[in-house]
This record gives C-alpha cells, structure tokens and sequence, in this order.
C-alpha cells in the first residue's frame, strides 16, 4: 500500500457500489488503529462534500487455505477475502469494525475509531511497550487514564465471553492478534475482533482445552497494558 496523497482520489468499492472520495488530509502512519497491518489514517471529502474520516489498511497476504469459510475462495483477492469474513463476523452478531469497503487489491478502507479521541489496547499496543520511544516520561491520553479506570476482571470476562461467544458461533479467533480493546475518552468500553486475516471457521476435531493458552494470553495482555501505563504514570 503506498502512502495517500492530498488530492488523491479513491475509490471506496461494496459490492456493485463504488463511491469516490478525494484525500483532504494525511495523517501520519497509525500506531493506535489495532492490528497488525500497515495502515495510513486520512481525512477525505465525498463527490457530496461529505467528510470523511478514514483508514487505510493493508490486508494483502498469500491466500491460506486452512483459514478459509465456506465460500472463500483463492480466486478472490485478499482485499475480497478481508470483506467476506468482516461480513460473516458482523452477519453472526460479533463486536468489529462499523464500516468497510474495498479500495484495491490488497486494501480496505474503514471509518477512523479513534478520532474522537479513543485508543485501542490490544495485541499491537503490547508489543509497542517495548519501544524506548513510548516508554519515555509523559502525561498518559485521557483514554489511557479511562483504561486504568475499568476494573481489569471486568475486561477480561468479557475477552473471555468474547472468545466463547465466536467459539459458539463456529469462529476461531486468530491466535496471534485476538481482540482490541476500544476505549472513549469518556471511559465507555468494548472489546472487538479487528484481525480478521487469520479468523477460521470452528472445526469438528477442534477441542476448547485446547485453546486455553489464547484465553490465557488474553488475560494476562489485560495486566500487561495495565502495569505499563501505572509504570509510566509514576514516572510522570
């Protein structure tokens, strides 16, 4: 995926709809969006003069077979691929993105979760804690100072509901990225499915004890990110 460019128009594709939208703005390359993928976060105006507030995200990837529902097919481009199981994920009731659409090939757009201020606290905000440059001493977000305001039981009932709930549904969370936590800057909460590559459907040979290391680092990513923002909070 290139970087956006201002006057740059795109195309915003959903099944036999296509809307084309003009970048207005480009922000730098998103660290707080979710996910593992590369991603560009951009403020565009419709044919309308709606605006818009998006992202950009990279989804291309060689075609894996064992995480394919039925109907996925290796034909369809990993772009297509991406919008199939957000379709499945959002026909079976479970908590993702709000909006999506097909730009290119190996691109989607969304709508931009975070610009009123919210952040995500998932699998990526754990491994950013490891840079020197987001260790450094300074005042935490207002969503960071929310996110030390929710109890952490109650996070991780509902990350293991949420594990439950795909698992009932014939949905197995990807075991490298398996939630984002969004938090508001007025302290309302939800966890969500964002990874959506690595989804696969629920096998008959597959066995809940089984995944009991996922639910597991589910939870302890809970105190990980809790701990870290204390840690830098005392150092402020």
């Amino acid at each position: 995926m290139n970087e956006p460019e201002i006057g740059q128009e795109i195309n915003l594709i959903k099944n036999e709809e296509k809307r084309t939208v003009t970048v207005s703005n480009v922000a730098e390359n998103m660290h707080q969006m979710g996910g593992t993928y590369p991603k560009h976060k951009i403020e565009a105006q419709s044919e309308t003069g709606r605006e818009m507030k998006l992202v950009l995200k990279d989804v291309s990837e060689r075609p894996d077979e064992r995480y394919f529902f039925p109907g996925e097919t290796k034909e369809m481009s990993s772009a297509e691929r991406y919008l199939y199981k957000w379709n499945i994920l959002r026909q079976k009731g479970l908590p993702t993105a709000g909006s999506m659409r097909i730009v290119d090939k190996g691109t989607v757009a969304m709508g931009d979760m975070t610009a009123d201020g919210s952040q995500f606290f998932g699998k990526e905000i754990v491994g950013r804690f490891f840079e020197s440059e987001y260790q450094k001493k300074r005042p935490l977000t207002k969503a960071e100072e929310r996110y030390l305001e929710i109890n952490p039981r109650d996070i991780k009932e509902k990350l293991n509901n949420l594990f439950m709930d795909a698992w009932n549904k014939g949905i197995i969370l990807p075991d490298d990225d398996y939630y984002d936590l969004l938090v508001q800057p007025d302290g309302s909460w939800q966890v969500m499915i964002l990874d959506i590559s690595n989804l696969r459907p629920r096998n008959v040979s597959d066995k809940l004890e089984d995944f009991e290391e996922i639910r597991n680092d589910m939870s302890s990513d809970v105190d990980f990110v809790r701990n870290y923002l204390l840690k830098i909070k005392q150092n402020d």
